[in-house]
């Protein structure tokens, strides 16, 4: 369903790599390379880093933080302040003026950014969790809702984060008793990363809508 948007994400993360960016036509290249009176150089001045380096710099100048506003009835501006403590104390746990810069880079280079909530235990004794904010540079490894319209995707109902692990963590995570399963010929639960064996596992989130 997202085959084309994802197609164009893999073009724009190759278009902006800035170790090594991929700017010209493959075909245009190939021909260039192969010219029958010697290869051709294929000059790559690249335009693109400088902007993004600049939109991503935005984010350590005036670093964003979450922030509530106390509206409606029975709003109440100390508890507005109390929950600003808090929310400050997650993003200092989470480190997340990091996560934001990270995923405003790969909005920036791609269009799309992802930030990941999850609980954490910071008691296991008691119980206690609290939420971490982390973030995904490869949009790639993100699948979301393709019936999500809104530009911060508030509506959609479902996502995956696909995550590569050795076979020893995952059988560190999971025991012997998980079985492996392929789904496909194209995406197969086992492949080669990096010439290593890896196990690709997919992190759900969902909504559940009950009626009362």
């Amino acid at each position: 369903a997202t085959r084309d948007q994802r197609t164009q994400i893999a073009e724009d993360l190759l278009f902006s790599d800035p170790s090594n960016p991929e700017q010209w036509d493959a075909t245009v290249k190939r021909l260039r390379q192969n010219d029958p009176g010697g290869a051709r150089p294929c000059l790559v001045m690249d335009h693109t880093g400088q902007y993004v380096a600049n939109v991503a710099g935005q984010v350590t100048k005036n670093p964003p933080a979450i922030h509530t506003v106390p509206v409606g009835s029975g709003a109440d501006v100390k508890v507005s302040d109390k929950m600003d403590g808090i929310l400050r104390h997650i993003e200092y746990a989470s480190r997340a003026q990091t996560h934001y810069g990270i995923a405003l880079t790969s909005a920036a280079r791609t269009g799309v950014g992802y930030l990941i909530v999850r609980p954490e235990y910071v008691d296991r004794a008691l119980g206690y969790q609290e939420p971490r904010i982390s973030s995904q540079a490869d949009p790639l490894r993100v699948v979301f809702d393709p019936w999500s319209v809104q530009l911060d995707g508030s509506d959609a109902d479902f996502g995956y984060l696909l995550t590569s692990l050795s076979q020893r963590e995952f059988k560190r995570r999971y025991g012997d008793k998980a079985e492996l399963k392929s789904w496909g010929l194209d995406n197969v639960a086992t492949q080669k990363v990096n010439d290593r064996e890896s196990i690709i596992i997919a992190e759900q989130w969902y909504k559940e809508e009950k009626k009362r």
